[in-house]
């Protein structure tokens, strides 16, 4: 009786582990040829192992170490797939940053030009009242030595007088 037992789970494993090893080889042969991704045919074949598996639970068998092996793998790939989605996600959610970073360095860029020619345009006027200020001193001086000239004149004409 226990060689019958341990002759069918045998059969089963070997079952398996054939089907398996056909299943590997597409692989291998779809990776050279470039027909399909590796992960997702990967995936499939995890997905088909498990379904049997879970199969082998209904049925009420007792599950071998590989079997245990191949839920855990499933398990695994799941809560990767979980991940892989998750920086799928940050990875839009960076793309919308960069995005709207973008966006803001231009307006900062816009910014800084405007109070660039502001500022341009102020010192235009400051250097314009300056010219002007020299012409009004210029002016001063003028009339401040007609003035002299004139005081000259007067007190000349004070001492002729008296």
């Amino acid at each position: 009786m226990l060689r019958v037992r341990l002759g069918s789970r045998l059969a089963a494993s070997m079952t398996f582990l054939s089907s398996i090893s056909r299943q590997v080889k597409f692989i291998r042969h779809s990776a050279v040829c470039g027909v399909a991704d590796l992960s997702a045919i990967a995936y499939d074949v995890l997905k088909t192992a498990v379904e049997r598996v879970a199969h082998k639970l209904r049925e009420g068998k007792k599950l071998s170490t590989e079997d245990i092996f191949i839920i855990y793998l499933g398990t695994i790939v799941d809560e990767l797939k979980d991940v892989r989605k998750d920086v799928a996600d940050v990875r839009k959610d960076l793309a919308r940053l960069d995005a709207r970073i973008d966006e803001t360095n231009k307006r900062i860029d816009a910014l800084a030009l405007e109070v660039q020619r502001q500022f341009v345009e102020v010192h235009r006027r400051i250097d314009e009242t300056n010219k002007r200020i020299d012409e009004v001193n210029k002016r001063i001086d003028a009339l401040q030595t007609t003035l002299l000239e004139i005081q000259k004149l007067l007190i000349e004409i004070a001492r002729k007088g008296n």
